[in-house]
């Protein structure tokens, strides 16, 4: 998107090749798929930024909520600060204060519902419950 072929083979041979990366797929936990929902929230993120249509917002929007629930905050903090980041060193500041940032924000916030309400109800709705040594432990909280 950004690149031509020859810089996207080289990435991703760079990002295959990695240690870390390497570990990761051999002990499946819930970094492969935030590595997942990450790549397509980024994809989707520059799709919007090039394109500027909508359904890029709304994919971005699901990528990083699913990628949130995934392994939490965490989930929107990579995408942006790559997407953030790379608007900062081109200087586009008209995409940077972009007023649809809200709506992607939104629609994050509309996506996570679910699992905020399920977070409340396992653990907010039971103070008196004793989990890992915490009383009262507060679900929502926790997450974010």
């Amino acid at each position: 998107m950004w690149y031509d072929r020859r810089i996207a083979r080289m990435a991703a041979l760079i990002f295959g090749t990695t240690q870390a990366y390497l570990l990761m797929t051999n002990d499946v936990r819930t970094d492969g798929i935030l590595t997942g929902f990450t790549a397509y929230a980024l994809w989707q993120l520059s799709a919007f930024l090039q394109h500027g249509q909508w359904k890029h917002l709304l994919g971005s929007a699901l990528g990083v909520a699913l990628a949130m629930m995934a392994k939490g905050p965490g989930g929107i903090v990579f995408p942006g600060l790559a997407i953030g980041g790379h608007l900062l060193l081109t200087r586009d500041w008209r995409n940077l204060l972009n007023w649809k940032w809200l709506i992607f924000l939104v629609l994050v916030l509309a996506l996570l519902l679910p699992m905020l309400w399920g977070l409340y109800q396992q653990f907010d709705l039971h103070p008196e419950k004793h989990v890992y040594g915490l009383d009262g432990p507060r679900g929502v909280e926790f997450f974010f």
